[in-house]
């Protein structure tokens, strides 16, 4: 009698931390699969992603990530505010990346 033992390797690069009033499970996933993300990682903690919607997602950091390359990977600052950073998907379901701005004029 043979036995098969199969093991699935999960290279997911992020967890939803909680839903929102817009967008499922399925929405929020697909658009952080489909989307290239590399730069928005932090080496040394998660980067918190707030849609607009209100729901949340991490990015994870550079040691729950070892498949990514390390060039993915910032250092946060202390000085680092990433609760400007407004996040949505697009009617076409790509992640948008919304930045507050403060004109100067």
């Amino acid at each position: 009698m043979a036995i098969m033992i199969t093991v699935t390797y999960s290279q997911t690069n992020y967890q939803v931390i909680s839903l929102g009033s817009n967008y499922s499970m399925e929405q929020i996933e697909a658009s952080l699969d489909a989307a290239d993300l590399c730069g928005f990682y932090y080496s040394n903690e998660r980067r918190a992603l707030y849609f607009d919607d209100g729901a949340i997602a991490h990015l994870f950091k550079k040691s729950e990530a070892p498949f990514l390359a390390s060039s993915c990977f910032i250092f946060k600052e202390e000085d680092t505010n990433d609760y400007d950073d407004t996040w949505k998907i697009s009617t076409s379901g790509h992640l948008v990346r919304r930045i507050s701005i403060n004109p100067t004029k």
